[in-house]
């Protein structure tokens, strides 16, 4: 892909010119066996290296204008396509992926920042108090089982309060910027590229042809630097698309309200949405806590000191080693879920970085990774044409 001559071409040169030298002898000492000789490996040498360089040429361009199965890369732009969104999927998608790039992006204190606000505060406090308070007069036996079995209610309530009022969409602005910054980070840069170089050193199954090979191969890992800055570009403009276009946030609050209602109503997910809810009143020592709440308090005292909780409740999630476990799983696992649901994404952002570069930009970026191996494809055909031509010639004057 370069224009000045390498060492292939160079080789591929040096033959044409001992051809031309060897006919000339050979003109010269016409019937000579040494020159004929030499004429026959300079022409075999010549021949095997314009055909390497036809094949390799081939792989990116019409060489010479030849229409026929040439130009293979540009012409198979959505099977680099797909097998690069295969890369993208496996690496930055999957279940485990997902919630380590989570936790590099520190979401989980981003999301206690937003617990702690006053109106998400007021709010939550509201509603746990009116849920309370008509357990108490229901003259049901076990108050604190009945607030566990509505605590899902719960928070598909708060839940839902907040997309009538527009607050989960600010959330999500708020959260949308946040991940933007964290996406052009270097620290985010080096997830990519390592993202790329891991790909690249997963074995390529046997069936996929050589042009795959190098395709599937070279935009996952091809040009690390220059894949890894269109990658990181991407993800940037996908997010600052999120925190301007509307329809880009609806669909994203749609998707994250779909996955938390299945996961707070589904019997599919019922046993392990009791395993952690128990868990958490258990590390909070929550059960206690409410029962003398319930007893011991007025209504008017219950909010006041369900707020001093409440402080207590966010102080021990931040800094109780195990309790911040439990709710930072919870939390990444919802938004896991509901990120493998949104992979459909990843082929937006993949196709649109592919799609935007031109035949000649997507060609130079998988030379570049492979170039020293084509040159030398197209340098062992002189070599091996010479070396072959020898041996016919040998084995035609020795009959």
């Amino acid at each position: 892909m370069t224009k000045h001559l390498n060492k292939a071409d160079k080789t591929l040169v040096l033959a044409a010119a001992l051809f031309i030298f060897f006919l000339a002898l050979n003109i010269e000492f016409k019937g000579n066996m040494l020159a004929d000789f030499l004429l026959f490996v300079s022409e075999a040498a010549l021949v095997g290296g314009i055909a390497d360089w036809f094949a390799v040429t081939a792989l990116f361009k019409k060489p010479l204008g030849f229409p026929y199965h040439t130009a293979l890369l540009p012409k198979k732009r959505k099977e680099l396509t797909d097998a690069t969104i295969i890369m993208v999927e496996q690496e930055f998608f999957s279940r485990k992926k997902i919630i380590y790039h989570l936790k590099n992006f520190e979401v989980f204190s981003f999301m206690i920042s937003f617990l702690k606000s006053d109106n998400i505060r007021e709010e939550i406090l509201n509603l746990i108090v009116s849920n309370l308070n008509e357990l108490k007069y229901s003259g049901k036996d076990n108050i604190i089982e009945s607030f566990k079995a509505e605590l899902p209610k719960i928070i598909l309530k708060f839940l839902s309060n907040l997309r009538k009022s527009g607050e989960d969409r600010e959330l999500l602005k708020k959260c949308v910027i946040y991940l933007k910054a964290k996406v052009e980070t270097d620290e985010f840069r080096e997830v990519i590229y390592n993202a790329f170089k891991n790909f690249e050193a997963k074995k390529v199954e046997d069936e996929l042809n050589f042009l795959l090979n190098i395709a599937a191969k070279s935009f996952g890992v091809v040009d690390f630097d220059e894949g890894t800055n269109i990658f990181q570009e991407k993800f940037a403009k996908f997010f600052e698309d999120a925190e301007k276009n509307a329809k880009a946030q609806d669909d994203i609050l749609a998707l994250l309200h779909k996955k938390a209602n299945e996961f707070l109503t589904s019997e599919e997910n019922f046993d392990a949405r009791n395993e952690w809810i128990n868990e958490i009143f258990t590390a909070l020592s929550a059960e206690k806590n409410i029962e003398n709440i319930l007893r011991n308090l007025s209504e008017n005292d219950f909010k006041i000191t369900l707020k001093d909780e409440y402080s207590k409740m966010i102080n021990l999630i931040e800094n109780d080693g195990h309790i911040h476990n439990i709710f930072e799983h919870l939390i990444y696992d919802v938004i896991a879920r509901s990120a493998l649901y949104a992979q459909g994404k990843t082929g937006e952002i993949v196709t649109d970085a592919i799609s935007a570069l031109t035949d000649e930009e997507l060609n130079r970026i998988v030379y570049e990774k492979v170039e020293d191996d084509l040159l030398w494809i197209r340098m062992n055909g002189s070599i091996v044409g010479a070396i072959v031509g020898a041996v016919m010639k040998i084995i035609i004057i020795l009959i």
